[in-house]
């Protein structure tokens, strides 16, 4: 199998953060609603077992996970939820992933885009599963369907691979099929990274750009994003090593960004899965967070905390 790029969340190498500070941060979290394998509910009842204080599920392309969580959240004293999103973009032929916090759930306008990326997303699964025929991987486009909320992605597709014993693990699956550049480029619904910016921002929150180290040539394009009101970078995530890091963190430094992150959990149960309490920013980084969404927007933050 093709070697895993070593500071990948998908990396068979186990991570160890020798941070100065105790993890009580995860900003990037999935549930059902999206590709995760636990529901928000399960979800929460797993932060209950970490050290965990502030927490923000982050699906993809969706909200619906939020109300559930919200309410078990609120069932506990010493725990808080960020209302968060994950939304697919592109720019420059780039895949870049926007993490959006503090977001107002009932926002017309992104629940009107949600909708639209929905149905992108459905058209881009099928042409996937028709794309695996021809290398001879039979799957059921319905039967994958089923066993989502509405919100198709790749890794549920690596899931039914798995279950019919074409791959043995997610890994292989994206490794051997579904990171294959004609599956990448094909073409697809996508919103642009500046319009996704607007788009949280529209919705009361702030913007974060999630495993930067994924995109081609980020730092060329990282001032213009800056420029339209990003605040944020995902620092503390996947198992980058500390020289990683540290060049994002000079980024964060030079264009006054907040260093997040989290441990993208999605609950594989693969080997050395990063799992909730594992990876995180410091907890005054929920602090800056704040002061950044109200400097931006006053008292029309779209979730009050």
């Amino acid at each position: 199998m093709k070697n895993i790029n070593y500071e990948s969340r998908y990396s068979y190498h186990k991570t160890v953060n020798n941070y100065s500070w105790p993890i009580l941060l995860d900003l990037h979290l999935h549930t059902t609603k999206s590709d995760g394998n636990l529901t928000p509910s399960q979800l929460i009842k797993l932060v209950d077992k970490t050290d965990l204080k502030v927490i923000s599920i982050t699906d993809h392309d969706n909200i619906n996970g939020l109300i559930e969580a919200e309410k078990e959240v609120n069932a506990r004293k010493n725990l808080t939820l960020i209302n968060g999103i994950e939304l697919s973009t592109k720019y420059n032929d780039k895949e870049i992933h926007l993490l959006g916090y503090f977001i107002d759930i009932k926002s017309k306008k992104l629940k009107n885009k949600i909708k639209e990326i929905k149905e992108g997303r459905i058209e881009f699964s099928k042409k996937i599963i028709s794309f695996l025929e021809k290398k001879k991987i039979f799957l059921s486009w319905e039967k994958i369907f089923t066993k989502t909320s509405g919100i198709v992605g790749r890794p549920h597709i690596a899931k039914s691979m798995i279950e019919k014993k074409y791959v043995s693990s997610m890994n292989e699956a994206f490794e051997k099929y579904l990171n294959d550049e004609k599956i990448i480029n094909m073409k697809k619904f996508s919103m642009d990274t500046y319009e996704a910016i607007d788009l949280i921002q529209s919705a009361g929150g702030i913007s974060s750009i999630a495993h930067p180290k994924s995109i081609i040539d980020f730092n060329s394009e990282l001032k213009g994003f800056v420029n339209s009101g990003l605040s944020g970078i995902e620092v503390y995530a996947e198992k980058y090593q500390p020289k990683t890091q540290n060049s994002f963190i000079e980024l964060c430094k030079k264009y006054n960004l907040i260093p997040t992150g989290g441990t993208d959990y999605h609950a594989n149960m693969n080997d050395n899965e990063m799992i909730p309490g594992m990876n995180g920013p410091p907890y005054e980084t929920f602090e800056m967070l704040k002061d950044r969404a109200k400097s931006i927007h006053k008292k029309n933050i779209g979730q009050k905390i």
